[in-house]
């Protein structure tokens, strides 16, 4: 039945309904890289995919998506939500969804269910066939199924993982993974991606799409009502879709022909929705730090870890000249003197190059991730990406004393050692000729 107001506005279906209708699917910035991430992981055989994200954020509606791509007549997946017993619960819920038993078969022991898997991965790769096992909520896993999760990921031959397995949760997951007792699991997950809230520019447009495909326009919402709309859901779409349908219902209600931000400012205080975003949901817009105080906060992280280097922490391979910025070039020079001592070495290979501070080119990068794609794939950009991330760095900042580090980092990606021997050489030859090239570096 459709909502009293659909037919007030001229709405076809219900615009907002919180179940996840795939015809509504959007997908944001952050859904298209994670979605891209998980196909990729799953497909190139990488064992380990993490995936987290805010309650609401639209991980089950990612995952329908994926599972819609994956559904090529060669991948074999299984999906479990909400699991609950023990390791051998786990494992008989797999092979059910498998097929591998029947839920009326009396219950084996874990050695049974385990040989069963085994068996089925085998034929799986020998058929050329991928098997993928998507497990949702897994942050209220206990400690001891998510051990038997790790030791799942010993099914495999020497070229490839016979299981890939996606482990899908919020936040808390990440901080389970951080315990000491489950360590050797972290250690084993090949890539992990965290889902961000909607950017107001983004809420606009799921909002109008929404309306758009259930027959109205964009403005049954004035742009007021949609600052408000992403302000008090924190840009979380499950709360975007129940402020617009009672902002909806609202506007019928006072017989209005949109939906106005005194409305939605109402609302949101009915539903206790406060103005201050949760931990991890600070929208992409907010105030952003300004680039002089952006500059200096690199200077600083930059000058201690260029004595980190002189200490011998980790090696150097700067590539390009230093930045024009007075308090970046007096710093640039100490740290120059000091790096080119007589008996000092910048690095730890045998290649001796003269130490140029500053910030890595986007030419370099581009450089970086043609000679990843032969051994990764199209994903090769976002892998970079991921891994400076993972640094803490920024792609369009990233200090050149850090670059060997991001070579290494990117080259564990790459399972050939033959490839991995390549690249290593290729950005070899790069680093010579951006050092003995300024230009290129501009």
């Amino acid at each position: 039945m459709q909502p009293v107001y659909c037919a007030h506005f001229g709405l076809t279906r219900e615009p907002f309904n919180a179940t996840p209708d795939p015809s509504f699917l959007y997908l944001s910035a952050s859904h298209q890289v994670a979605l891209a991430q998980l196909i990729y992981g799953i497909k190139t055989r990488r064992g380990f995919v993490v995936l987290t994200g805010e309650v609401g954020t639209g991980k089950t509606t990612l995952l329908q998506s994926l599972l819609e791509e994956l559904n090529d007549g060669h991948t074999r997946f299984a999906l479990l939500c909400d699991l609950t017993g023990g390791p051998k619960e786990f494992l008989r819920s797999l092979c059910q969804d498998f097929g591998l038993t029947s839920p009326l078969e009396k219950e084996n022991d874990i050695q049974d269910y385990l040989t069963l898997l085994n068996q089925f991965l085998l034929e799986s790769y020998q058929k050329g066939d991928n098997v993928a096992v998507i497990i949702d909520e897994a942050q209220n896993l206990s400690a001891e199924v998510l051990e038997r999760v790790r030791l799942l990921s010993n099914f495999e031959t020497r070229q490839a993982k016979l299981l890939q397995i996606l482990l899908v949760g919020q936040p808390e997951l990440s901080d389970r993974l951080n315990e000491p007792e489950l360590r050797q699991l972290k250690q084993r997950v090949a890539l992990r991606y965290h889902l961000t809230p909607l950017s107001l520019s983004e809420c606009k447009e799921y909002i109008t799409k929404r309306l758009e495909i259930s027959g109205g326009t964009a403005s049954l919402f004035t742009n007021g009502a949609i600052r408000i709309v992403h302000t008090r859901s924190n840009g979380i779409p499950r709360l975007v879709n129940i402020l617009c349908d009672n902002g909806l219902l609202s506007a019928y209600t006072l017989r209005k022909s949109s939906v106005e931000p005194a409305m939605i400012e109402e609302i949101a205080q009915n539903l206790h929705l406060t103005l201050a975003p949760r931990s991890g949901l600070v929208a992409r817009e907010s105030p952003a730090i300004s680039p002089k105080e952006t500059s200096l906060r690199r200077i600083n992280k930059w000058e201690s870890e260029v004595t980190a280097a002189c200490h011998g922490q980790f090696p150097i391979k700067p590539l390009v000249k230093p930045t024009a910025h007075p308090e970046f070039a007096r710093k640039s020079k100490t740290a120059h003197r000091i790096l080119n001592t007589p008996g000092r070495s910048a690095n730890t290979s045998q290649d001796k190059f003269e130490v140029i501070p500053g910030f890595v080119s986007n030419r370099f990068f581009e450089s970086m991730a043609r000679a990843l794609v032969e051994a990764l794939g199209p994903m090769a950009s976002i892998i970079i990406q991921d891994q400076i991330a993972a640094m803490g760095e920024s792609k369009n900042a990233f200090p050149t004393i850090r670059l060997t580090q991001l070579i290494d980092e990117a080259s564990r990606e790459i399972a050939n050692e033959e490839m991995k021997i390549q690249f290593h050489e290729l950005m070899s030859k790069e680093i010579h000729a951006t050092n003995y090239d300024p230009s290129r570096s501009q």
